[in-house]
């Protein structure tokens, strides 16, 4: 198999072997390509909806494991993928964010992380991600319709 880019191999994954597990952990029922291929196009979809482009940074703060997992396939096919690590001091999260010039960052739904008073107070719109229990993938939304339970059509 010749090298390719990573959305185009799971592309072909998905058409050739759609029900080949792509991803597996203790938590979760296995993953199929098939299904990956419609949860990262499905996440695609959502941040474009909150007005995320291609050319838009997005600085993800979250821990390691599942959901970084998935978010480290599903963010890079719809805008830059930033990954900061989360033990980052304030100062540090400012700075950083400052640098890459951050469209948005992105955090657990609950999370309470420093990065997210930097955020606020810098401007820098908040994502927020929450899983879906016991299984591969989960939801992109607003800080505000976090907040308030609403959708926010947001766009630059």
């Amino acid at each position: 198999m010749k090298a390719c880019h990573f959305p185009d191999c799971l592309r072909l994954q998905a058409r050739e072997n759609p029900s080949a597990n792509a991803l597996s952990a203790p938590e979760c029922e296995p993953l199929t390509y098939g299904k990956l291929q419609h949860l990262i196009s499905a996440s695609v979809q959502s941040l474009a909806d909150l007005g995320i482009s291609r050319s838009d940074r997005i600085a993800v703060v979250l821990p390691n494991g599942l959901d970084m997992a998935f978010v480290c396939l599903a963010v890079p096919a719809a805008a830059v993928f930033a990954p900061l690590n989360p033990k980052l001091r304030a100062a540090e999260f400012e700075s950083a964010l400052d640098m890459m010039k951050a469209t948005a960052v992105l955090v657990e739904a609950d999370s309470e992380s420093e990065i997210v008073g930097v955020a606020r107070r810098l401007k820098t719109p908040l994502l927020r991600w929450k899983r879906a229990e016991g299984a591969f993938g989960g939801a992109f939304c607003s800080d505000a319709a976090y907040r308030v339970g609403a959708r926010l059509l947001r766009k630059r």
